[in-house]
């Protein structure tokens, strides 16, 4: 949450979890590493304007909420992330399990760093490949 706050004042970033547990636990750490970081205005400022921890009943409710939210950067911490990752249908990138967390797709997984932004994943993708080729549509009636 911290690598996204420190990137801009605008920047949004949130936690979905299901546990209280945890959700208190990275609040307090959020609280404890914000003294360390020299960008720390900034990711103040981003995380007191459009950042937060969501507590929701189940996973269900976090995928909807995600869907909802439309995030550039998609990071799925489940036991079984592969199994949440059909039901994202709203997301720039997605980052499946605590060995792929978004600074992984900055510097060196493959993912464009390009992507939708503001919700705009909702009718645009990332940028790739298809966005460089010129295609033509035509028709022939007999």
């Amino acid at each position: 949450l911290l690598s996204q706050a420190e990137h801009d004042e605008l920047a949004s970033s949130v936690l979905i979890t299901d546990s209280k547990i945890l959700a208190e636990g990275v609040s307090n750490e959020i609280e404890r590493h914000m003294v360390k970081l020299k960008r720390r205005a900034i990711a103040s400022k981003s995380l007191k304007n459009y950042g937060d921890v969501i507590i929701v009943r189940d996973i269900a409710r976090a995928i909807e909420l995600s869907n909802h939210i439309t995030p550039e950067h998609l990071e799925i911490m489940t036991k079984k992330p592969a199994a949440v990752l059909p039901k994202i249908k709203n997301d720039g990138a997605i980052f499946l399990g605590r060995w792929t967390p978004e600074s992984m797709g900055d510097y060196s997984a493959g993912p464009d760093p390009t992507l939708p932004t503001g919700g705009t994943a909702r009718f645009f993708s990332p940028l790739g490949v298809y966005d460089f080729i010129k295609r033509s549509l035509s028709s022939l009636l007999r």
